[in-house]
Parts: structure tokens; sequence; C-alpha cells
């Protein structure tokens, strides 16, 4: 995965891949602090937002967003005012505090395409009682039993119910982080990561079509 993934949105240029430190200026990207506060940037936004999702209206601003085995969600589409695209950080945590319902929410999207990148699979997965509880009783569809007290939990089938209330067009990586040696996956690696996965996105030159 060297050269990363080129993923292909409506609308959107976007890739997928991994670094070894913050990305350049030319990329906004966030303090995350796997909350579900959102920000509307621009070009010219130079401050370190904490927040853990950010979208654009701008075409000459790229956005992104850090993983490692939690989701990460870009979506391209219209809104009122015309072109976005949005870059989510969708770990369990996030997503029980309805992160996408509140990026969503906020955007109003009349139309758009997500993609979602690789992230840990239900098998390696494995969470406490917690989790569960924190993510809602409609969590324990995507569940089975694990060790007492545990549950494997397919967070991606999760979130992916979540995006369907909203009629989305999308493409779901059925990578997983865990399994994929090439992946970087704080669950396989370890406390001490030294890479990330940056999923980053931006809104295709306006001389090309919709």
């Amino acid at each position: 995965m060297n050269r990363g993934i080129k993923i292909n949105l409506l609308g959107a240029e976007a890739g997928f891949k991994i670094i070894s430190e913050e990305p350049d200026s030319s990329i906004k990207t966030l303090k995350q602090v796997h909350g579900s506060h959102g920000v509307l940037v621009t070009n010219a936004t130079d401050k370190m937002f904490e927040a853990d999702w950010l979208w654009t209206r701008d075409p000459n601003c790229t956005i992104g967003i850090k993983v490692a085995d939690c989701t990460a969600l870009l979506v391209s589409g219209k809104n009122s005012f015309g072109k976005f695209v949005a870059a989510i950080h969708a770990g369990w945590r996030g997503t029980a505090q309805n992160i996408i319902e509140k990026a969503f929410e906020e955007i109003k999207p009349i139309s758009f395409e997500a993609w979602l990148s690789p992230s840990i699979c239900q098998e390696h997965f494995e969470v406490g009682e917690e989790v569960i509880e924190a993510l809602g009783s409609e969590s324990k569809k995507y569940s089975i039993p694990g060790r007492t007290g545990k549950y494997f939990l397919d967070l991606k089938k999760f979130q992916i119910a979540k995006l369907k209330k909203w009629g989305s067009e999308f493409k779901n990586s059925s990578l997983c982080t865990y399994c994929q040696p090439e992946f970087v996956s704080y669950r396989r690696l370890g406390t001490t990561l030294t890479t990330r996965h940056l999923a980053w996105i931006r809104i295709k030159d306006q001389s090309q079509s919709w």
C-alpha cells in the first residue's frame, strides 16, 4: 500500500494512504479527540480544531482525517450551497455520539456518495458491555458473544445501517486493518503507533462534470 488507494467518488478526488508524520499544510486536518464535533473549513483556514469531522465547499481545499482501526468515512455531494466534500473519523466512540447523524444534519445533503475505509473486522474487534451500551441496543444486532461479558462487534455494518437511513449511495472497503499486514492496526501493533492512515478528499476540478 506504499502508493495508497485511489478512491472514486462522484464529484471528488480522494485517497487513503499510510503516513508517518503530520501531512503538510496543504491538507486541512484536525486534532482528533474521539468525539462528534465537526467544522467547516476553507483553504484559508489556519487553525487546528479539536474535532472529528470536517467538511468544505472550497474547491481549492483538501481535507483529511487520520485513522488506524477506526472507519474513515469520505463523502462527496451537493447541498443547497453547491458541491461539498466531508471527512469523518468514525470510531466506536464517535459512532456512539452520533457523529454520522450530526455530520449529515449539519451538511444537509441533497445528494451524495460515500466511501467507508478499511477498518477492523468483527472477528478481531472484541469489546465490553460498556461499548454495546454506549452504542445503544440497536448495535446488538451487529454483535456476537465473545468471552464472558464481551462481544465481537461489526462496527462497519452498524455504521452502514446508519448511512442507509439517509438513502446514501456508498462504497465499502471490506478489507480489515488487523488482518491485512500492509495496514496499520492499533489492536495488532499495540499502543505505540508511528504511522496512521490518512483519508483525504477534495472537490474535483470545477471544469469536470458532476
